[in-house]
């Protein structure tokens, strides 16, 4: 999945989140004011002279209903307010640990000669004993595509290998077979055929005897 899917799925379900945390509460705001204006007001039980509320006129129950009203409208306001910084902040917790990532692996490619245990790095030389066969690479050396954040193999990744030999003043692609020094240039998804990989590639020389 690429980074512009994952994103525009994340935007279609924040939008949607969104529209919820928006519309439920304005949709109760509307109900409870349409409620209001049909409010019943009774007192029951004794209260004290300087707390006790007398409505006996219209135009004092109508003052007590629209201050009903307004505090029924700042609680409703402060509750979209909160429900909109959640859905803001996880928006941005989202694209922090999704959109920001790279979008592809980072990868290395390892060798290591068991004949010694060494890894050959770029610019190293081999030493090979010389058997009057082809010496295949892939057999006397171990040649792995690694990601470069933990060096976990990728699986079925094969590196190419190609191999020349300097004749004269030219470089001619050859195996290895005959006694000499021969160049080695390994790489990976150099031409990005694997999009969601990175490439690698180094050389090192050769030596049989």
């Amino acid at each position: 999945m690429t980074k512009s899917t994952k994103i525009t799925i994340i935007a279609v379900v924040l939008i949607f989140i969104l529209a919820i945390g928006f519309v439920i509460p304005t949709g109760n705001l509307f109900a409870a004011t349409a409620d209001n204006k049909n409010i019943k007001i009774s007192f029951s039980g004794e209260y004290k002279t300087a707390t006790k509320i007398r409505l006996k006129t219209m135009p004092q129950k109508r003052l007590y209903i629209d201050k009903i009203n307004k505090q029924g409208v700042k609680k409703m306001k402060k509750k979209t307010l909160s429900i909109l910084i959640s859905v803001l902040l996880t928006l941005c917790l989202l694209f922090c640990f999704t959109g920001c990532r790279d979008d592809f692996t980072k990868v290395i490619i390892k060798i290591i000669n068991p004949a010694d245990g060494k890894r050959i790095r770029d610019g190293d030389s081999v030493t090979l004993s010389y058997t009057g066969d082809y010496i295949n690479l892939d057999e006397v050396l171990d040649i792995k595509v690694c990601k470069a954040r933990n060096e976990k193999v990728v699986k079925n990744a094969k590196p190419t290998i190609t191999i020349t030999q300097k004749i004269g003043y030219e470089s001619i692609k050859t195996s290895i077979k005959d006694k000499g020094e021969y160049y080695v240039q390994v790489e990976w998804n150099k031409r990005g055929e694997l999009t969601n990989y990175g490439f690698d590639d180094f050389s090192f020389d050769v030596y049989v005897e």
